[in-house]
């Protein structure tokens, strides 16, 4: 009998994971669609890799899934994500300057030197995210849900984020605000205007 257990077990250990796995599977199709046209809408990108695209620039990726993705050293200057869900979307060292992430969903992304001027975040459900040195300049907040988001050393100069965005925040250590003020340092924190 514990001989029994032990398969069944197994073979439901071994089911659930199978089920996790193909749950992350990324289209090599929409990818490769994206690589050559830059545009896939609707497409799944999810859990996919994308590092070192300099020339996809003005791609339409709307209402695309971008779900745990990791994007680095890439030039999406000009893309529209609107619509996208881009939840635990890892984004580093990437071009993404006047872009379009209107009524996208964005928790828990971790956006980390990243250039985002001049973008429109409007309607973005934001929660939880990480904009830690990522250039917000100009960018526009309206109706964006900032709720826990941390904002450290993040440049929002010229931005229209609201002081009630603003108290949402879970950190603002060092992030120059909208009129060019530098928010105090939290503790074992220096501002270095190094953006």
């Amino acid at each position: 009998m514990n001989h029994l257990i032990k398969n069944t077990l197994f073979l439901y250990l071994l089911l659930t994971f199978k089920g996790v796995y193909a749950g992350q599977y990324v289209s090599d199709d929409d990818l490769e669609q994206l690589r050559t046209t830059k545009s896939c809408m609707k497409c799944d990108f999810s859990y996919s890799t994308i590092k070192q695209w300099n020339v996809h620039f003005e791609s339409l990726v709307s209402n695309s899934s971008f779900t745990g993705a990791f994007i680095d050293s890439s030039n999406f200057r000009g893309s529209d994500f609107s619509g996208c869900t881009l939840t635990r979307l890892k984004v580093l060292n990437t071009l993404l300057v006047q872009s379009n992430f209107s009524n996208a969903r964005m928790q828990y992304i971790v956006f980390n030197n990243v250039q985002l001027s001049g973008s429109k975040l409007v309607n973005a459900q934001l929660q939880n995210a990480n904009l830690s040195y990522t250039n917000l300049s100009s960018v526009d907040f309206t109706g964006a849900n900032t709720q826990g988001v941390i904002f450290d050393h993040a440049l929002l100069i010229g931005s229209n984020i609201t002081i009630a965005q603003l108290n949402r925040a879970k950190s603002l250590s060092c992030a120059v605000m909208p009129d060019g003020t530098v928010y105090p340092a939290n503790k074992n924190d220096k501002c270095d205007l190094g953006l």
